[in-house]
């Protein structure tokens, strides 16, 4: 039978008042098993939801683009531009989902965006949006420190937006830009 240890025994040795412990998990008290790998095995069988851990977790931290909905607030008028700060509570991939919000039916025909460096996070996020019809094109260049320094994401992202019609580049620069075209124009 499988006993939890805890600091009851060296309270109860000292004279402390214990707390209540039970002598075998809840698993196995309910399965009829005496240890915790029988017991799960056991539950495994009688419960089919039962998993010990998940096989994939994905976080999807929606605040992000409302952030940054919220500070960009509006587009641009024809032949003007916008320059902002970002407070760092999104990052800029965030804004791309921001604008398709905005401009809604319609898609962007064209992205370009230049940055130091991103997350594999954002490139997945960038591919995302291709895939599902948002972007049509997305032509992307970050630092050639970056690529140097994170080689591994770099090839990723340069293999995967050139399989769906996009470039990818690494130069000098540090700029943070992001151009938009609509499909309505």
């Amino acid at each position: 039978m499988l006993t939890i240890r805890s600091t009851n025994q060296h309270l109860a040795a000292r004279g402390r008042p214990t707390l209540a412990v039970r002598t075998r998990p809840k698993i196995a008290q309910r399965t009829g098993a005496d240890n915790i790998d029988q017991a799960a095995a056991e539950s495994s069988r009688i419960n089919p939801r039962f998993e010990s851990k998940a096989r994939r977790r994905e976080l999807l931290n929606l605040l992000r683009v409302r952030n940054a909905a919220k500070h960009l607030d509006h587009l641009p008028e024809p032949g003007c531009t916008i320059h902002g700060i970002m407070r760092g509570n999104y990052s800029f991939c965030d804004l791309i989902p921001a604008v398709l919000s905005m401009i809604v039916p319609a898609k962007l025909s064209y992205v370009a965006a230049t940055t130091l460096g991103f997350s594999q996070k954002a490139i997945l996020q960038i591919l995302d949006l291709i895939d599902s019809g948002g972007v049509a094109r997305f032509d992307f260049c970050c630092a050639d420190f970056f690529a140097k320094s994170d080689p591994e994401i770099c090839m990723f992202a340069r293999a995967e937006l050139t399989r769906r019609g996009s470039k990818f580049t690494a130069a000098r620069c540090h700029a943070k830009i992001i151009l938009f075209a609509t499909s309505d124009g």
